[in-house]
């Protein structure tokens, strides 16, 4: 390792000390924290913005992984970035923070657990786009200057299909796993297990007892419509509402994102794997599986 490198890591571990020891300052005993806890692109930034927002007598924390395997994986997939520029993701400093909370079992308050779940194929292809440029160097803004729409869409499917969703299933990332996460992550931090008992789709929520935490499942489809009632059940916070934040629309990839639905049909197969997976089934209907298989079905 380089001497640049060597000062980035020591940078990087320095800020992650100084936060962690903010975290355990700001720390507030008398109520117990909230946690946003879900595999990443199921709109949970827009919901942890809100939450802070809306009542300042909660701890509120984002992350996506609390199991020791899930945090490493983190750290392994955001390494460029860690090391080379320093960066500290405040999901990854929850992560760490909250891991060692839990460690120390000294917590004799029922931690507020709050997760999402969605559309998983729509959750795969945001993933995609996020990751385009820093996985295969694919900047849709300079293919554009020399081929046309239709060309682009191509390779933007080739990617998807063939490197990304391959890479997906052959490297098992922890967690951002879209059909596993809750049984390698959540299950296995708060030993709930969510497919044991029925969801209620048409409601769009529910509330789950663990040990020590109560944990609120919400489809992220029907987040506008049930978090008033969901987030009062939960927290006892009044007229909740979810302001937008991190929209794909709103995002340097918007253009990429926007020919990939317009001009990107999916295989039947591919969609029969995500839609027919214990996930889908569990939490999804079948009216509202089909609508899902219709939008990457483009005619």
């Amino acid at each position: 390792m380089n001497l640049t490198g060597l000062n980035s890591r020591i940078i990087y571990s320095l800020k992650r000390t100084y936060r962690h020891s903010r975290l355990a300052l700001s720390r507030k005993k008398s109520s117990p924290p909230v946690v946003i806890y879900q595999m990443g692109k199921v709109g949970s930034t827009s919901l942890f913005k809100s939450l802070r927002k809306a009542d300042s007598a909660f701890e509120v924390y984002h992350c996506h992984a609390l199991t020791k395997r899930g945090i490493n994986d983190i750290e392994e997939a955001y390494r460029s970035n860690l090391f080379r520029k320093g960066t500290v993701h405040e999901h990854l400093i929850h992560s760490q923070y909250l891991r060692q909370r839990l460690n120390t079992q000294d917590d004799d308050q029922r931690w507020k657990i709050i997760t999402l779940v969605r559309d998983p194929v729509a959750r795969e292809v945001s993933a995609f786009f996020q990751q385009l440029y820093a996985m295969y160097s694919y900047s849709v803004e300079n293919e554009l200057k020399n081929k046309s729409k239709e060309k682009v869409a191509e390779e933007l499917r080739e990617l998807f299909l063939h490197k990304f969703s391959s890479y997906q299933e052959n490297n098992k990332n922890w967690f951002n796993s879209t059909l596993n996460w809750f049984d390698i992550e959540l299950k296995q931090v708060f030993e709930i297990d969510v497919f044991s008992e029925e969801f209620h789709k048409t409601r769009g929520y529910q509330i789950y007892k663990a040990k020590n935490a109560d944990i609120l499942l919400v489809k992220l489809e029907k987040i506008n419509l049930v978090s008033p009632r969901a987030i009062e059940e939960l927290l006892g916070i009044t007229d909740f509402k979810v302001e937008k934040s991190n929209v794909s629309s709103s995002k340097r990839y918007n253009e990429a994102y926007s020919i990939f639905k317009e001009r990107v049909s999916l295989p039947p197969k591919y969609l029969k794997k995500m839609y027919s997976s214990k996930l889908s089934s569990h939490f999804y209907d079948q009216e509202e599986l089909s609508k899902f298989r219709s939008k990457w079905l483009v005619e």
